[in-house]
C-alpha cells in the first residue's frame, strides 16, 4: 500500500482523490453516491478530508455496472443492502436480474414496434413526386 502524510505507515483508506482515480467518477458523483447512501465515508482526517476502506472501489464499480444495466439508484441501493446483507447473494439477485432483462426485452420489442411505425409514416411523408395525400399530414399530393 501506499503512503500518505508524515506517518509513513500503510495506508488502511482511500483519499477521495484515490478513489476518483481508481474508479473515473468525479468528486460530486461520490458525494452524490454518499448522499443517496449508496457509498459510506468511513473517518475523516484531523483536516477533516474523507476517508474510504478500500473496498469502495469495487463497489462503485458494482454501482456503475448496475447503472449501465438500466438500474435505477433505489433499485442499485436495494441490491447493494441485499449484496450486504444476504448470505446467498446470487440465489437472491438472480431472479431480480431476471425480471429486468424481461422488462427490458419488453421495452426493445415496444420501440422496434414504435420504430415500423415511424418508418411508415416517414416513407409517405415529404415526398416531393407524391400522387397522393400525406398519410400523416392528411394533405394533398406533396404536401410536406
Amino acid at each position: 500500500m501506499t503512503t500518505r502524510g508524515p506517518s509513513k505507515q500503510p495506508k488502511d483508506y482511500l483519499f477521495t482523490s484515490d478513489v476518483m482515480a481508481a474508479t473515473n467518477v468525479g468528486r460530486d458523483t461520490l458525494r452524490f453516491y454518499e448522499d443517496r447512501g449508496l457509498i459510506k465515508v468511513t473517518t475523516r482526517t484531523a483536516a477533516g478530508y474523507r476517508q474510504f476502506t478500500t473496498d469502495i472501489v469495487e463497489r462503485i464499480e458494482f454501482i456503475k455496472k448496475t447503472q449501465l444495466a438500466g438500474f435505477t439508484l433505489k433499485e442499485i441501493q436495494h441490491l447493494l443492502k441485499l449484496r450486504d446483507t444476504s448470505t446467498d447473494t446470487c440465489g437472491v439477485i438472480a431472479p431480480i436480474l431476471n425480471d429486468k432483462l424481461r422488462a427490458l426485452d419488453e421495452e426493445v420489442r415496444e420501440l422496434e414496434a414504435r420504430r415500423v411505425a415511424l418508418s411508415a409514416l416517414a416513407t409517405t411523408c415529404g415526398l416531393s413526386d407524391a400522387k397522393r395525400g400525406c398519410d400523416f399530414v392528411r394533405r394533398g399530393p406533396g404536401c410536406c
